[in-house]
């Protein structure tokens, strides 16, 4: 497995669709995460900066 830093899943929804908190010097290590699917969140815990994955893509809020 990949060096995900900061990241940890706090969550799992129906479809795959998962809940992350990170640090925002974490952010570019999102791309690692290959289990999710588009609606999972992340949150920044450290900005309170929120993406979300649309088409294969972390999209900030």
């Amino acid at each position: 497995m990949s060096d995900l830093g900061s990241i940890r899943q706090v969550g799992n929804r129906f479809y795959n669709i998962k809940e992350y908190i990170l640090k925002s010097a974490d952010v570019d290590k999102l791309k690692l995460l290959t289990d999710a699917n588009d609606g999972s969140k992340a949150w920044c815990t450290d900005t309170q900066e929120l993406y979300i994955l649309h088409l294969g893509e972390w999209i900030k809020q």
